[in-house]
């Protein structure tokens, strides 16, 4: 089955990641919403790492995003 739009594909995949900004965990409501699928692996860079949300992602230092990354593959591979 071909996927239409970006949501078709994300619901197709095999495992999902879904990194939230903040508590309100947006990313996570828009997955569930148009998918219905829970993702995987979630996690909040607030709450998980004490990395405060910014609106330009290229101000992240890459320590947090290093990190961040590293975290995530240990959660995927476990």
């Amino acid at each position: 089955m071909k996927a239409k739009n970006t949501m078709d594909k994300i619901s197709q995949a095999d495992k999902i990641i879904v990194i939230d900004g903040c508590p309100i965990k947006c990313a996570s409501q828009l997955l569930e919403k148009y998918t219905d699928r829970k993702p995987d692996i979630e996690t909040n860079i607030m709450a998980d790492y004490n990395v405060k949300k910014n609106s330009d992602p290229l101000s992240y230092t890459q320590e947090d995003v290093d990190r961040i990354v590293q975290d995530l593959i240990k959660r995927l591979k476990s």
